[in-house]
């Protein structure tokens, strides 16, 4: 099957570097209003974070977690990681030791099936456990707070992410209501209100696949390398989508409509040969181990990789989206219609989802011995913005 290979694991990046195009527009930013909604298109590069590397966290020294689904930063320092195997949240401070370890396996308060989604908001820890289909609430003073369920949606898997806002984190699942499959953005505020962004599910881009029956009578799958994509985030009051390989994101509506449009203008990053090579490498080796045969569909090339792999929120309200650009990956933050920065995206497995908390970004990255680690930098220049 088609899976994500990790990322190369460097300690300190710094500035974003990366050659300079003497034929790349300059920065500008356009607003098009003669259409049903406004498109603001920027052109050119926006100012130039680097990254400062903060530490390296580690159940040993020498060994990596075994699984995490979810990790946030506390904005009391240090960051939060969910243990899948031991169903725990373990907190770590900013020079990388344990602080503390809350919950264990088990379905009654202040226990976990599945601890996929941690977050933190006004010093409140937050899980989302899809299997329970519930929230747990602690407080700031760590004494479990509270433990709820939504009325009326289910879970639509273990596909959970939470989405920081200045208004209260909102977690993002697949429900289905009335027989009708959604995303829902659930909001939960320090309140314990709750209110959902619902939306339909999709628009989902055609993806080339190749499909190949083995002699033992399994199937296997290899979707095309850098193909179109579907992201979504809760911004602005409704759901920032983008769907394809271009740098469109369409502000929504829950009945789908298009109330805004934020572009770039930039050069695409190619699909070079080596890429080629490295995203079908599975598939290649499979050919040949496996004795597949009578295969269907194809791995279609693409000249271009997808301008956005995935969108990201945090607390100040800012819109962060990772981008293919021409000099490699970087993470862009976008505040209401305006592009406020860029930096070097740091080393991360597959698409695992950052925390991002004013000047700091936490990453989950590959670590030592086929486990996972946590990267914790200081965004310099991301101050204020």
């Amino acid at each position: 099957m088609h899976r994500l290979a990790p990322c190369l694991l460097t300690i300190l990046l710094l500035a974003c570097g990366g050659p300079v195009d003497d034929a790349a527009p300059a920065f500008a930013r356009r607003v098009d209003t003669t259409g049903p909604f406004p498109v603001t298109t920027v052109a050119g590069e926006p100012e130039r974070w680097a990254l400062e590397s903060l530490v390296v966290v580690r159940p040993e020294p020498t060994v990596g977690f075994a699984a995490v689904r979810s990790i946030a930063l506390d904005p009391a320092g240090g960051v939060w990681v969910g243990e899948m195997q031991e169903k725990r949240l373990l907190h770590y401070g900013d020079d990388g030791r344990l602080i503390e370890r809350r919950g264990r396996r088990g379905m009654g308060p202040g226990e976990f099936s599945s601890p996929f989604a941690v977050t933190v908001h006004r010093g409140q820890l937050l899980l989302f456990d899809p299997s329970a289909a519930r929230v747990t609430r602690w407080a700031p003073d760590g004494a479990l707070d509270s433990t709820w369920s939504e009325p009326g949606v289910t879970s639509g898997g273990s596909e959970v992410h939470w989405y920081p806002a200045p208004d209260g984190p909102r977690v993002w699942q697949h429900v289905r209501r009335d027989g009708v499959r959604l995303d829902a953005f659930l909001r939960i505020p320090p309140t314990g209100a709750q209110d959902s962004i619902l939306g339909p599910y999709g628009p989902w881009p055609e993806v080339p696949t190749e499909v190949c029956p083995d002699d033992r009578g399994s199937t296997w799958i290899w979707p095309s390398p850098f193909h179109p994509v579907h992201v979504r985030a809760p911004y602005l009051g409704g759901r920032a989508v983008n769907v394809g390989t271009d740098y469109r994101i369409a502000i929504m509506n829950a009945a789908g409509d298009t109330l805004r449009v934020l572009a770039r203008d930039v050069p695409r990053a190619p699909v070079t040969d080596a890429d080629w090579l490295a995203g079908t490498a599975e598939s290649r080796g499979g050919h040949d181990t496996l004795n597949v045969s009578g295969c269907t569909g194809e791995q279609v090339r693409y000249a271009f990789k997808p301008a956005i792999q995935q969108l990201a929120t945090d607390e100040d309200g800012r819109l962060w989206v990772q981008r293919e650009a021409v000099e490699g990956t970087v993470w862009e933050a976008w505040r209401g219609d305006s592009l406020l920065g860029k930096f070097a995206a740091p080393p991360q497995w597959g698409l695992s989802r950052p925390s991002f908390l004013g000047d700091r970004v936490a990453v989950l990255q590959a670590g030592p011995e086929g486990g996972y680690q946590v990267g914790i930098y200081r965004i310099v220049g991301a101050a204020g913005r």
